[in-house]
């Protein structure tokens, strides 16, 4: 029998307990029999009520059996017919962020540069809608699908483009110019205060999108089916409304933690740095730049950079120093860290 300590320390390092080598429906069905495992011999026994555990698995099964053999409609469906599930007028198995008000979602997007000059502000936003053959499949978004994408570190966003060239690669800071708010698919942090049944219920969603791809850069990624699916719904309930959870409607993107984190890729094991954000385009108006007004109308963007611009040609002399006013942690002390701070303090503008 495990203690509440203990049952916390394995629900916290669950999704790292996966074997790349088996199929993609046997990992999940191997992680649903290791959560049941854990919580029937831990403290959550008696309050947890299996049905509702397996109802989410066996959905999720039915829905990549249904995508791979081409019912893709059918697919979405199982997905939707999860996110239908309530309990007192809550979701069951989802978490949502709280509304933030405008400037307070802070993030950051990069591009790769072969050279060391500079993109424009709508070089770095979404890809155009007249070039669509670039996008490929994505965690969240289907290819040919743009979505903006974007990271709570400049760290994130080098990890997620495989570690490109530091010197060359264009970074901008980016803010939400108006109330949002997300699907939260951030991994679950178990602890005391929320130690119950409500939380492990939306802890199955993040997991299940977090199982790590197996060929990654492949045409077609197994692994990806769930979360694109998940998307997909959600974009069905924001386009029409669905009864009594019109709620669903009210989220603009999805928020999710880099599968990168706590693996030994990740150079800092803080989770606040490995939080990404997706925000699909929505609507037909498209401005001269083929992108969707809807989304630069959410979102302003500082004047893209690189390390190497801040060191050699900025106007401030480079990256900062920092003062021995306040203690810092390691990563702000990095190169990337310095660069996130002098961003914010620079212009945000709309693409208009």
């Amino acid at each position: 029998m495990l203690n509440t300590e203990e049952t916390i320390d394995r629900l916290n390092h669950l999704y790292l307990e996966d074997n790349l080598e088996d199929d993609y429906i046997d990992r999940i069905i191997k992680q649903r029999d290791l959560l049941l495992d854990i919580v029937y011999n831990s403290p959550l026994a008696n309050s947890v009520d299996i049905g509702k555990i397996n109802f989410i698995y066996d959905k999720a099964v039915l829905s990549i059996d249904a995508y791979l053999k081409g019912n893709v409609s059918m697919a979405i469906m199982h997905i939707a017919s999860i996110l239908d599930q309530e309990d007192n007028g809550k979701f069951v198995y989802l978490r949502h962020s709280a509304f933030f008000n405008s400037h307070e979602v802070i993030g950051y997007r990069a591009r790769e540069n072969e050279t060391y000059d500079l993109f424009s502000r709508e070089e770095v936003m979404h890809i155009p809608n007249h070039k669509r053959y670039l996008i490929n499949n994505q965690r969240y978004s289907l290819s040919g699908y743009p979505c903006l994408y974007f990271g709570a570190s400049i760290y994130v966003c080098w990890e997620e483009l495989d570690r490109p060239n530091i010197d060359k690669f264009n970074v901008t800071c980016i803010r939400n110019e108006g109330l949002i708010q997300f699907a939260d698919l951030t991994l679950p942090y178990f602890n005391a205060e929320n130690f119950n049944k409500e939380y492990l219920y939306t802890s199955i969603f993040p997991w299940l999108c977090s199982f790590k791809a197996k060929h990654k850069g492949s045409a077609f990624i197994e692994e990806y089916i769930i979360p694109q699916m998940l998307m997909s719904a959600l974009m069905n309930f924001r386009k029409r409304g669905r009864g009594g959870i019109n709620e669903l409607m009210a989220f603009q993107g999805i928020m999710y933690t880099s599968t990168i984190h706590y693996t030994s890729k990740d150079l800092f094991k803080d989770e606040k740095l490995m939080t990404n954000y997706v925000v699909p385009i929505l609507g037909n108006k498209i401005n001269g730049y083929g992108l969707c007004e809807y989304v630069c109308s959410y979102f302003s963007l500082t004047q893209p950079t690189s390390l190497t611009n801040e060191r050699v040609i900025a106007e401030q002399g480079g990256i900062i120093i920092c003062d021995g006013e306040r203690e810092y942690s390691k990563y702000e002390m990095t190169e990337f860290g310095q660069l996130e701070e002098k961003l914010k303090g620079r212009e945000f503008k709309k693409i208009e």
